[in-house]
């Protein structure tokens, strides 16, 4: 695992943090550290960036027990009335 990698898991890991914290609303913080996650990413070697496009983002772990196979719904944000729960396929 190279450099870059390690350290965008570790800023995905914050990331998850920081929505969890701000119950899945934006944040000045989350918004830093996605500019730094953007950065990290062009630094990915084009193989690293092809698997993590075709992995469940880390966010959307858990998968719902009524999602069909291959879908993850993202468990880690709090819903609120008129909030969609957002939803992610795995290719």
């Amino acid at each position: 695992m190279s450099e870059a990698l390690t350290q965008y898991r570790a800023l995905e890991r914050r990331l998850i943090h920081t929505r969890w914290i701000n119950g899945g609303y934006g944040s000045d913080a989350e918004d830093g550290l996605l500019e730094l996650m953007d950065e990290v990413w062009w630094r990915l070697s084009d193989d690293e960036r092809h698997a993590l496009n075709h992995e469940c983002p880390r966010s959307l772990v858990r998968s719902a027990p009524q999602a069909p196979a291959g879908h993850c719904t993202d468990v880690d944000v709090f819903s609120a009335p008129g909030m969609a729960v957002r939803v992610g396929s795995v290719a």
